[in-house]
C-alpha cells in the first residue's frame, strides 16, 4: 500500500511541476528555521502473529546555506513483535543531521539527509542503547508559502545496539534497502 501511495504522490507532483515552476513557494534563505517531522506506522502479519511499529519524529531545522540545513530531532518509536520473538517496547532518543535541498528556490526539491541518532529503551528486564547512522533521499513539495509535504526513504542505515547488562555484546545491523517498503511521509513548516 505504501509503495502505491508513494508512486501516486510522486506522479502527481511530477505532472504539476511544469505548471507551478514559476511559483516561489519554498524559497529557502540562510537563517530560515523550519519544523518538520515524520509519522510512520508499519504492520506485518504472518499466520496469526504480527509485528507493529509506530514512529513519531519531529525535527527542527536551521539553514546555514540556502541549500544546507542543520537538523535536530526527537525520536519516539513503539514496537510490538510476535513473529520471531514476543517483545515490545518504546524507544526514545535524539538525532542530529544535515539535510541538503537540491533546488531550494523551487516548489519541488529533491533532498538528501545524513543523520546520526541515539535511542534508548527500557523494558521490564533491561535497558537497550542504540546508535544509528542513516542516509535518506527524499523530496519536499511546497503546497503553500509555508507548508510542504515531504517523503523520504532510508535505503542505507547502520545500527549498533547493546543491552545494558553485564557482559552483553553489541549487535550490529547494516541495511541497504531499495524496495520502497520503508517510506516515511511528513510535513514541513517554514517560519
Amino acid at each position: 500500500m505504501s509503495k502505491f501511495l508513494f508512486i501516486v504522490v510522486s506522479c502527481f507532483i511530477c505532472t504539476s511541476l511544469n505548471a507551478q515552476e514559476n511559483n516561489q513557494y519554498g524559497n529557502f534563505n540562510v537563517g530560515d528555521v523550519y519544523v518538520s517531522g515524520i509519522l510512520s506506522y508499519t504492520s506485518t502479519s504472518f499466520n496469526d502473529d504480527s509485528d507493529v511499529d509506530f514512529r513519531f519524529a519531529p525535527s527542527l531545522g536551521y539553514l546555514i546555506r540556502p541549500n544546507i540545513a542543520l537538523q535536530f530531532s526527537f525520536i519516539y518509536d513503539s514496537y510490538s513483535s510476535e513473529i520471531l520473538y514476543e517483545t515490545e517496547g518504546d524507544f526514545y532518543g535524539i538525532g542530529f543531521g544535515i539535510r541538503h535541498f537540491l533546488t531550494p528556490e523551487k516548489r519541488f526539491t529533491l533532498t538528501n539527509s545524513i543523520s546520526v541518532s541515539s535511542l534508548q529503551t527500557d523494558n521490564e528486564e533491561y535497558k537497550i542503547n542504540t546508535i544509528g547512522f542513516s542516509i535518506s533521499p527524499g523530496f519536499n513539495y511546497f503546497v503553500s508559502e509555508k507548508f510542504a509535504l515531504n517523503a523520504s526513504i532510508a535505503p542505507i542505515s547502520y545500527i549498533i545496539s547493546k543491552p545494558d547488562v553485564k557482559d552483553a555484546e553489541s549487535t550490529t545491523f547494516f541495511s541497504f534497502d531499495l524496495n520502497l517498503s520503508n517510506i516515511n511521509f511528513g510535513l514541513l513548516y517554514k517560519f
